[in-house]
């Protein structure tokens, strides 16, 4: 029996792909243009031929959807066409003049609002499109829009660098008018801001996505626009395209230490395919296609995770704890209620079991132990039972498949993150394996020392009880070393002669206003890293 993968004699390797790859996903209200924008961004870079444009225009045209053109490039369903609406997440490839760029096309509409956490949870990118049309702007940020949610999704899920494109300027009055682009940039970016984004670090220009206006080359019609800068942690960067903005997106870092995961997104019935490409391996952050052999199309669907048997294999989760902010619900949450949760690319109804804590959100001490309830803008830590196994991870192993969000009426309820797996322990105190390149893992927590919206609360391990370490400078024998950071213990009032260990530095899980690193405010030591002070996660 062979052990190798079969693979043809033109089977692409590794160091023959040389431009990184990038996950840019496209968010925003319905109707704003994102289909069209990304139908025309990827013509436009050749990745279509232009008789398949040619021949979709007809096809729009004989429907009276003649704008539709770019749009059904990806938009492929009947339903879809028939309704003017994206339902499902799609994905394009294109090559700009730096990355292999991987663009995920998002649905607008609330109805399926499921499908874009999706999209947004395999990204790297956001980029924002928002309609300059009068009505449509003011509709996607009014309280229940979807370019409000659409924004706090994306940051939920880890996606944090941003780019808004306001699109439709041919359509203000008069044209392409530079007081609507400033005032649609300025609400915009408020909105980004009380999400959790650095406005100093987004990138915002215009667009006329249906004309192709600014989409790759400057635009005459717009001379007011002279350019978009910002500034980051890696320096300047300024241009004036789309095109310009994408080939200046910071290169995503990428962990390959860890143990394998891979989220599944579509089952299809027909060795592993990289864009029908057929390469012989697949990386940390590369869309990959799976041919599985022996496997019943019924035993795999969405939101199952393909593993190592032999190296930390995914588990199902029957009961685990995490640590959320209410962000609108019309009443409280309490015990026995049961929201749909949805983490990576699964999706299942969970139900409240228990509420341990109540968090201070400006101090993140705790306010009260044990609370009845949680309320619009609380924090607090739940335990949560799903109405049947799911394969979730603790935050602080594997960060994408840790972040949650709770909907409910087809609204976002909630977000957070997973901090316990009942009958877990966390992956970092089983790290025994002697080729763990240890400085390049400590490099890249020191770079991500926030979560969704801030940092980890002082008692977000109340279910396990204790705070789990990683040193920086481990052996590579695995053995902890000596020097622990100075811990101090809390007694917990609910349950007698119990004490819990904690660490002293772990700040407030929303704190927003410590939006940058600041080095000389890290509370921990260079010999040791406690992973409730940090995360496993990208953020630039």
């Amino acid at each position: 029996m062979e052990e190798t993968p079969r693979l043809p004699p033109n089977a692409l390797t590794r160091q023959e792909v040389q431009k990184p790859f990038v996950n840019i996903v496209v968010i925003g209200h319905v109707d704003a243009g994102k289909s069209t924008m990304t139908g025309h961004l990827v013509y436009l870079q050749g990745a279509i031929e232009p008789g398949t444009v040619r021949r979709l225009g007809k096809e729009a045209e004989m429907m009276g959807k003649a704008s539709y053109r770019y749009a059904w490039i990806m938009d492929k369903l009947k339903s879809e066409r028939q309704r003017g609406i994206s339902i499902d997440s799609k994905l394009r490839r294109f090559d700009s003049n730096y990355y292999h760029v991987n663009i995920i096309d998002a649905p607008g509409h609330r109805d399926y609002v499921h499908n874009m956490i999706t999209g947004a949870s395999q990204a790297d990118v956001a980029l924002l499109i928002v309609s300059a049309e009068k009505g449509e702007f003011e509709s996607g940020v009014r309280k229940r829009g979807q370019t409000r949610d659409h924004l706090q999704l994306a940051y939920t899920v880890g996606v944090k660098q941003l780019i808004i494109a306001v699109n439709k300027l041919d359509t203000t009055d008069p044209p392409y008018s530079q007081a609507r682009y400033d005032f649609c940039v300025e609400k915009t970016l408020l909105l980004a801001k009380k999400c959790g984004y650095d406005a100093d670090t987004v990138i915002c220009l215009p667009i006329s996505a249906f004309h192709g206006e600014n989409l790759t080359k400057p635009s005459d019609k717009m001379p007011w626009f002279k350019q978009w800068m910002v500034q980051r942690f890696s320096g300047s960067a300024s241009g004036k395209t789309l095109l310009d903005a994408i080939d200046n997106i910071d290169p995503p870092i990428r962990i390959e230490e860890l143990p394998l995961r891979i989220p599944v997104h579509s089952v299809y019935k027909l060795g592993i395919q990289l864009f029908r490409e057929v390469v012989d391996e697949g990386q940390t952050g590369d869309n990959v296609g799976l041919q599985l052999e022996g496997v019943d199309l019924n035993d795999i669907k969405r939101g199952d995770v393909c593993g190592d048997a032999y190296d930390d294999p995914p588990q199902k989760v029957e009961h685990f704890t995490a640590q959320i902010l209410v962000l609108n619900h019309p009443g409280y949450i309490k015990k026995g209620y049961t929201p749909v949760i949805q983490c990576h690319t699964t999706m299942v109804s969970c139900k409240v079991v228990d509420i341990r804590e109540r968090t201070d959100r400006r101090s993140g001490e705790t306010a009260e132990d044990f609370p009845v309830s949680l309320s619009t803008g609380q924090i607090g830590v739940v335990d949560l039972v799903p109405t049947r196994p799911v394969c979730v991870e603790c935050f602080f192993d594997y960060p994408t498949l840790g972040r949650i969000v709770v909907r409910d009426m087809k609204q976002t309820v909630a977000v957070g993150v997973i901090i316990h797996i009942e009958g877990r322990t966390m992956l970092r105190d089983n790290l025994k394996r002697e080729n763990t390149d240890w400085s390049a893992i400590s490099n890249w927590m020191s770079m991500n020392l926030r979560t969704m919206s801030g940092k980890i609360s002082r008692r977000t391990m109340l279910a396990s009880r204790h705070s789990t370490r990683l040193s920086l400078r481990t052996p590579m024998d695995g053995t902890r070393p000596k020097t622990r950071p100075k811990t101090r213990k809390h007694r917990d009032p609910t349950r007698s002669g119990v004490e819990r260990t904690m660490t002293d530095h772990r700040a407030s899980l929303y704190d927003r206003q410590d939006l940058a690193i600041r080095p000389q405010r890290q509370p921990w030591g260079a010999r040791t890293f406690t992973t409730l002070s940090g995360k496993l996660e990208t953020e630039l």
